[in-house]
């Protein structure tokens, strides 16, 4: 594990442990960044003489496209007590839903034009008068069978998280 920080001026430094060990090893170095290329890099030289090089590999990258949203996701909330079903309309984003405690929902996806991401909003009504206007991002999985949606309230007072699969 490496604990360290890197300065305005490209030098790192903190500690390194080695797996299986308490005993810090200080590492300083500098930083090399490719940034600018399609595979961006980042090295610190200088670590334990070695050269360490993290490389960027951006899944999110590619633009998002409605057509693969589209069909019947199915999820479920409280530890699996509540089932969730929603129908995506694969031209439009549209969505509507139900869950087995009554409450209906409502709302869209939209693609990100520059990202595998969604912008999402999505209404909820419940029997007992409650309603939530929820606004936030939806991603798919790179097999495009697994649905993420995170949202919040405008006000920041409720969210949810919702795993949907197809």
């Amino acid at each position: 594990m490496n604990v360290l920080s890197i300065n305005d001026q490209a030098v790192f430094s903190g500690k390194t442990y080695a797996l299986g060990s308490s005993t810090p090893i200080t590492a300083t170095g500098t930083v090399v960044a490719d940034l600018t290329s399609t595979t961006k890099t980042l090295s610190l030289n200088g670590a334990n003489s070695e050269v360490l090089q993290v490389t960027l590999q951006d899944a999110l990258t590619q633009p998002a496209s409605l057509a693969d949203t589209g069909g019947n996701w199915t999820g479920s909330v409280s530890s699996g007590v509540q089932r969730l079903n929603f129908s995506i309309a694969s031209q439009t984003g549209i969505l509507s839903g139900t869950s087995t405690t009554g409450c209906t929902y409502s709302g869209n996806l939209v693609a990100v034009s520059n990202a595998s991401a969604f912008t999402s909003t999505l209404n909820e009504n419940c029997p007992d008068g409650s309603t939530a206007n929820f606004e936030g991002i939806a991603t798919l999985n790179a097999d495009k069978n697994r649905l993420t949606i995170v949202a919040a309230t405008q006000a920041q007072t409720s969210g949810l998280v919702l795993l949907l699969s197809k």
